[in-house]
């Protein structure tokens, strides 16, 4: 069987990854030695496209509470029971983020 070359293309999305610190866990009170490797592991959000950082620093600026309530909303489904003062520097304090510019689709 011959090996074919694929040519893979772009996603017209950027990647925004999400890991949560510290603070939010001792929010949420889970002792960090609970935690499993799931809450470990950070998510990935596809955003739309842009073609620098800067940009993607601008829409999470403008777009972080829809991210912060879906995190929220992985511990405690009753909204009553989430901090009713979201701001941005709440959420830089309790998750570390980076974006990605380049993401390919391989299949």
């Amino acid at each position: 069987m011959a090996n074919k070359k694929k040519a893979y293309h772009l996603s017209h999305r950027c990647a925004l990854v999400v890991k949560l610190k510290k603070p939010f866990f001792d929010w949420a009170d889970i002792e960090m030695n609970q935690l499993s490797e799931d809450m470990m592991e950070p998510d990935v959000y596809l955003i739309p496209d842009f073609e620098e950082h800067k940009d993607v620093k601008g829409w999470i600026r403008r777009n972080y509470d829809a991210v912060f309530r879906n995190i929220l909303f992985g511990v405690y489904t009753n909204e009553a029971m989430w901090p009713q003062n979201r701001t941005y520097d709440l959420f830089c304090k309790w998750v570390d983020f980076s974006s990605h510019l380049m993401v390919w689709e391989l299949e």
